[in-house]
């Protein structure tokens, strides 16, 4: 997370001087890698120019810089190493400080972010849908990364939410005169462990990401926009989904309980995420882990129809090797 909040700081500070900025911070031994994509096993970052030069300044331009995030580097709160280097865009970089390798943080949701619109077209968007087999109604879950819990129509991008998709399943049951359903949930899309073994074990206990699923609202968070997260989202938005049928009239008989769909299952109802472009754009924007590990996810089943951590990453190192 600190590896975030350096890049926004010095971002900030160097607006005024006109030049874009890369920061990473190194300790020793190294921060833990971001969750997104740090497992992709890259070669170490090292700052330009020679680990024996002093921490270069160019002309005019780099003595700017320098003034202008003089204060912020200061601040020991980064800790004892810190390592940067500033250019205008396409060139040497005016100003780089710090030597030696650092570990990728959020700036490798950019490769999965790649991988993702080459893989996928960036118009397709992941359906949330509710299918009948016999008496019972399934929720299947399609790897929709900002489905919502309720509609909020100011949302950018456009939500799917399981309000709306509660209230299109209660019509089409209860004009077919049903009443009372059994519910399944199927969160079989995505494959593998929900939560990768190259996390550090406090990541999902300090709340820095969520178990991964193909099927939860809110990206498996107790309350839209925070923090806290939840142990099973597949299950969480099943209950959910269950509470909203009641409210349209509909009897749920006994707990939800996880369910295979079949491929002959009847479709009652769906809803659609907003195009995958869109989902990156965010991802991106807003720096979302829980975003980023489902494009990895879909990175995987486009590649070679894996949908696992492994899978993800084996799609976007084809991805990069092909490029």
């Amino acid at each position: 997370m600190l590896h975030g909040l350096l890049v926004l700081v010095v971002l900030l500070a160097a607006v005024a001087a006109g030049v874009g900025v890369t920061a990473w911070r190194r300790s020793d031994p190294g921060p833990a890698p971001s969750p997104a994509e740090a497992r992709l096993d890259l070669p170490p970052v090292v700052a330009p120019g020679d680990p024996s030069e002093v921490p270069a300044t160019s002309g005019p331009a780099g003595s700017r810089v320098r003034a202008a995030l003089a204060e912020a580097l200061a601040d020991p709160a980064l800790g004892a190493h810190v390592t940067l280097a500033v250019a205008g865009g396409i060139g040497d970089p005016v100003l780089t400080e710090g030597r030696g390798p650092v570990v990728p943080a959020s700036t490798t949701k950019l490769l999965t972010s790649l991988a993702a619109l080459s893989l996928v077209d960036p118009g397709t968007t992941f359906d949330t849908t509710v299918v009948r087999s016999g008496s019972r109604v399934v929720l299947v879950g399609g790897g929709d990364p900002f489905l919502a819990g309720r509609p909020d129509p100011s949302a950018y991008p456009h939500r799917a939410d399981l309000q709306t998709l509660a209230a299109r399943t209660a019509r089409a049951l209860l004009a077919d005169g049903v009443r009372q359903v059994r519910l399944g949930y199927d969160d079989s899309l995505f494959s593998g462990p929900a939560l990768s073994p190259h996390w550090p074990e406090d990541y999902v206990a300090d709340d820095v990401v969520s178990p991964i699923s193909a099927l939860w609202v809110d990206e498996g968070r107790l309350e839209p926009g925070g923090i806290e997260r939840v142990a099973d989202p597949a299950l969480v938005a099943a209950t959910d989904f269950a509470a909203a049928l009641r409210t349209r009239g509909l009897r749920v008989a006994g707990p939800p309980v996880d369910a295979t769909a079949p491929d002959s299952a009847e479709r009652l109802a769906r809803v659609s995420s907003a195009p995958i472009g869109e989902i990156v754009q965010q991802t991106l924007q807003a720096s979302d882990n829980e975003a980023a590990e489902v494009l990895l996810r879909h990175v995987g089943l486009a590649a070679d129809g894996r949908g696992s951590f492994a899978g993800g990453v084996a799609g976007v190192r084809g991805v990069l090797d092909d490029l």
